[in-house]
């Protein structure tokens, strides 16, 4: 029974316009473990419960409690993450905007920028989708070379 609603589920993100679509990699990803990000991933998971393993071309960098993903051209830099399906894209992406601490005032020194990138499903098609970008400099910051936020596994410093 639950492949069938996971197949029902699937069509639903594929046929929804991408900013419908969220690519998570961190901290709002439903297996992160940490404290930190607790109560906006609980309240994420409320929002959007079918969440589907996707991946898509980027650098991940360890910021702290949280990571950072530079968007990248390369085939072979990969980041792992969850792709949801949104039943309320406004009203999610404004207080995720706030979480992210995103301001759109003139001249915000923002950490991330909201944008509508590729994603990849896992063993399925590749869709368009938000993604919270990290904007600052990566010089000096540690690269997670495996692409994964929880093994925080291969690590590589930067600059």
């Amino acid at each position: 029974m639950a492949k069938v609603i996971d197949d029902r589920i699937l069509t639903e993100l594929l046929r929804a316009p991408a900013q419908q679509r969220l690519f998570v990699y961190g901290t709002l990803m439903s297996s992160a473990g940490s404290d930190y990000g607790q109560l906006a991933r609980a309240r994420l998971l409320q929002e959007a419960p079918h969440r589907f393993a996707a991946q898509m071309r980027g650098q991940l960098y360890e910021l702290g409690q949280y990571p950072g993903l530079v968007a990248s051209c390369d085939a072979d830099n990969l980041v792992h993450g969850q792709l949801l399906l949104l039943s309320s894209p406004s009203a999610t992406l404004a207080w995720l905007d706030d979480y992210e601490a995103i301001s759109t005032a003139p001249g915000a020194d923002n950490e991330y920028v909201r944008e509508l990138r590729d994603v990849t499903i896992a063993g399925g098609p590749c869709v368009s989708s938000w993604v919270y970008s990290y904007v600052k400099s990566v010089v000096g910051l540690v690269r997670l070379t495996d692409g994964r936020w929880q093994s925080h596994g291969r690590r590589q410093r930067v600059g």
